[in-house]
């Protein structure tokens, strides 16, 4: 950094004074540059990074969980798309124990009239 210092800080006279006003003036900027420049360059750094990172990730995830197939079980107690409850009892009894949850109540005490699919 001294060699750098010494080409640009020539000490010039006019009029019988030292000026060294231009030297530092480009040292002031030639730092400003170089800290700005770090900066910018780190941050593209972890940008970088991070894009790595998340490639990474991703990929070590989709190789260890591979998607669960549905069991047959599942699918059968799955309610068809024509809008028929198979066990319409089972269902009545899951709603009104989410409802009482929900509630803070006990089931004992909720009565429910009709479920309307929305």
């Amino acid at each position: 950094m001294r060699f750098f210092a010494q080409i640009y800080f020539y000490k010039k006279t006019i009029g019988g004074e030292i000026s060294t006003m231009v030297g530092s003036e480009v040292y002031r900027w030639s730092i400003i540059g170089l800290g700005f420049g770090t900066v910018f360059v780190g941050l593209i750094c972890l940008i970088f990074i991070t894009k790595l990172m998340s490639l990474v990730t991703n990929s070590i995830s989709s190789k260890k969980a591979p998607a669960p197939e549905e069991s047959a079980a599942v699918r059968a107690a799955a309610p068809a798309d024509s809008g028929e409850i198979a066990d319409r009892g089972a269902f009545v009894a899951a709603v009104s124990c989410a409802i009482a949850e929900t509630m803070g109540k006990d089931v004992k005490g909720l009565r429910i009239h009709s479920i309307k699919k929305i």
